[in-house]
């Protein structure tokens, strides 16, 4: 049974596993857009869906979304995964770094802080230093203060170019937002059972981040000047996505190691966007694999620059692979559920198991 205090702890689970660098990069992305909240709500029901489909075929808590799909469609998904999140995450931190850089500088001075960020980055990733339990709700708490300062000063953080609009970038906006919700996907817990209460408790967590996003989003752009508020404000969010961008990277090379050694360990509960184990950043597989991320987000990062493309497009990438890894467990789900046998609880006369089998 799912006592009051871990049905207290679901929210604070789904932002630790949400709120992180999409937070800040995509209202900075879409300022301005109409209708763009409209959509964030719009996918954030689709997810809230997800969830529930997810959760009856056995969640992806502690075998996250790889091990759902080797369940359902065998190794070679897995392997597609894990192959779907190197690529996107490593995508990603070029949207990242090249975000900081803009938030922090201008011109050629930010595109030396997009470097340094993901060389200082890179380096704390292959030293195994990452943030803590306490490290991590610090920057959540950073991240959520950033994000209320844009939204009382509307502009505070922008991106120097943003997405376009009209055609086809209409329904490529819904990609930005899934950036936001990178992390939900491995910390669905087992549903055994479609009770009101069991199902309020999964999703009041995904809902409250769904209807946060929808908030900011609807903040009103743009805003009046404050050149030394900007700057405050841009130096701290190049350092908190720094941080960010490190996890990000070691969750690069935990991939890398389980593609390259199949043995390798790796958390299954962490979602993408957290670090690996401090023990696994040690390891020399792990290491090139972190280095061959930082490679790919430099090369993303210097042909958007070359091609004048802004960071708000670069978000695009690792969006279309938060989508792929979406649609992965929810195929799983469908082919889990066609195969299950009907459980004898369903027959006439059978006795139903206890209503509270959800898992925190």
């Amino acid at each position: 049974m799912l006592s009051r205090s871990a049905a207290s702890r679901r929210p604070r689970r789904t932002l630790l596993a949400v709120a992180g660098a999409g937070t800040l990069l995509v209202p900075a992305a879409l300022a301005g857009r109409p209708g763009t909240q409209w959509a964030a709500l719009a996918a954030g029901v689709v997810l809230l869906v997800w969830h529930v489909l997810v959760a009856r075929a056995g969640g992806t808590r502690g075998r996250g979304v790889a091990g759902l799909a080797a369940e359902a469609f065998g190794p070679r998904a897995e392997v597609a995964v894990h192959v779907l999140y190197f690529a996107g995450i490593a995508c990603g931190q070029a949207a990242v770094a090249g975000a900081a850089g803009e938030f922090a500088a201008d011109g050629r001075a930010a595109t030396v802080v997009s470097a340094a960020v993901l060389l200082v980055a890179g380096g704390c990733a292959h030293a195994g230093l990452l943030p803590g339990p306490g490290g991590r709700a610090t920057r959540l708490a950073a991240v959520l203060l950033l994000t209320a300062a844009w939204w009382l000063l509307p502009g505070l953080l922008r991106l120097d170019g943003r997405l376009p609009d009209g055609g086809a970038w209409g329904p490529a906006a819904v990609l930005v937002v899934l950036f936001a919700w990178v992390g939900a996907e491995g910390d669905v817990p087992a549903l055994p059972r479609l009770r009101p209460r069991a199902v309020a408790r999964l999703l009041y967590g995904p809902a409250v981040c769904a209807a946060s996003l929808a908030l900011v989003l609807a903040a009103p752009q743009p805003g009046p000047d404050s050149v030394r508020a900007a700057r405050v404000a841009g130096a701290a969010a190049a350092v908190v996505l720094t941080a960010y961008c490190a996890t990000n990277l070691a969750s690069c090379g935990a991939r890398w190691s389980r593609l390259w050694l199949r043995s390798a360990p790796l958390d299954a509960t962490v979602p993408a966007g957290t670090p690996a184990k401090a023990p696994a950043a040690a390891s020399p597989v792990t290491r090139r694999g972190i280095w061959a991320a930082v490679a790919v987000a430099a090369a993303v990062l210097a042909l958007a620059r070359a091609v004048h493309l802004p960071a708000a497009v670069l978000l695009l990438g690792p969006g279309t692979a938060t989508a792929c890894v979406l649609v992965l467990p929810a195929a799983a789900a469908l082919r889990l559920h066609r195969a299950t046998p009907v459980p004898e609880a369903s027959l006439p006369g059978a006795v139903a198991p206890s209503s509270d089998m959800f898992e925190p």
